[in-house]
């Protein structure tokens, strides 16, 4: 008998002669879909914004850092333009890789923190050189809440998302957006005038003729804007036989009260944050205050006397007023009904959060 040789057929269905159904190719794209879908939304993300645009968000970012000092990823990510909660920073990462911004985990906060390096200090807009933030600053938790409290509020408004009204004009953040203002951090302001006055509280005479003339105006003008930070700095109330008579003034340019000529020196100060005019006008700039924590009435008292004076006036149109709580708010309210400045004033209360807290990832958010 001659062997017959048959092909085993390698499944039950083939051995009863049952053909495998034919599945239509949009089929199985469309199964096969919800496996791809993320990598190909991830790809559509990353092609979303050309190179230039993600050197320009990363440029942005070095800037912010540079007057800030100090930023959580969150404020980060805002700057960036990316939406709360965003799983993935990618200029973050690539700044990071680059050894261009240092992450630190803090031992009294729950997320790290983020601050430039010296490489990055030379990558950021600004013609200057801070000193790197020292150990004690990282470690001292009073200053880091401040310190966090002002990068949350200027992450806020480099934001592409509308300000909320408390906060001020729109018109401000979308000049900020267009490069007609620049973000000026107390850090750089008390830095410009240490290399200009010394750390002295009271310049000599010839140097409060400086403090008090407008720089010049020309070519570069943000690079001028840096360099000179000083300027916006509050004049101290400089009283004496050979310092300069502040004159006190309303909203409405009526004078208020010249102060008397005494040995009485008040210090210095700047504002926790400028938005500076590129052009420099007078009356243009918007100061920044952060209180995060409480300061007697006289305090507020006495900083809206320096805002409302002549020279503050000179420099700034308008102080925003970030508080902690209401009791905060209203003495910033009665300070500036006190001094004739109510109309400069913008003043707001932020959500503490539940941990009262930025350190534990509070966030910043207006009531």
């Amino acid at each position: 008998m001659n062997d017959i040789k048959r092909t085993r057929p390698r499944t039950a269905a083939q051995a009863m002669g049952l053909k495998p159904p034919t599945i239509p190719i949009q089929h199985i794209e469309n199964h096969e879909a919800p496996a791809h879908a993320k990598m190909a939304a991830l790809g559509r993300r990353s092609a979303a914004i050309s190179a230039d645009e993600r050197e320009e968000r990363r440029t942005r970012v070095l800037d912010f850092l540079q007057q800030v000092r100090v930023a959580t990823r969150r404020d980060i990510d805002r700057v960036c333009g990316y939406p709360t909660g965003v799983s993935h920073n990618r200029v973050l990462e690539t700044l990071y890789k680059r050894r261009l911004v240092e992450r630190i985990e803090n031992i009294d906060s729950s997320q790290s923190l983020y601050a430039l390096t010296a490489r990055g200090d030379d990558f950021a807009t600004a013609p200057i050189s801070l000193p790197p933030m020292t150990t004690f600053e990282w470690q001292n938790a009073t200053q880091q809440e401040h310190k966090l409290g002002i990068s949350a509020f200027m992450s806020v408004m480099l934001s592409p998302t509308p300000i909320p009204r408390a906060m001020g004009s729109q018109r401000i953040q979308e000049a900020l957006h267009d490069g007609h203002y620049a973000l000026l951090g107390e850090p750089l302001i008390n830095h410009s005038y240490a290399e200009q006055f010394g750390k002295r509280n009271l310049p000599d005479n010839e140097q409060l003729d400086m403090l008090y003339s407008k720089p010049e105006d020309g070519a570069g003008a943000v690079n001028l804007l840096y360099s000179q930070a000083w300027w916006y700095m509050i004049p101290p109330y400089m009283q004496g036989q050979e310092a300069v008579r502040i004159d006190m003034v309303d909203d409405n340019g009526t004078p208020l009260s010249q102060q008397e000529l005494t040995a009485t020196l008040m210090r210095r100060h700047p504002a926790d944050a400028v938005l500076a005019p590129v052009s420099m006008k007078d009356g243009a700039a918007v100061a920044i205050e952060v209180e995060r924590y409480a300061k007697p009435s006289a305090d507020y008292v006495a900083t809206m006397n320096r805002y409302g004076s002549v020279f503050g006036r000179k420099r700034f149109g308008a102080v925003i007023w970030a508080c902690a709580t209401g009791q905060i708010l209203n003495s910033v309210i009665n300070a500036a009904e006190k001094t004739g400045t109510s109309k400069m004033v913008y003043a707001f209360v932020y959500d503490t959060g539940r941990h009262g807290s930025f350190l534990k990832g509070t966030e910043f958010n207006v009531q």
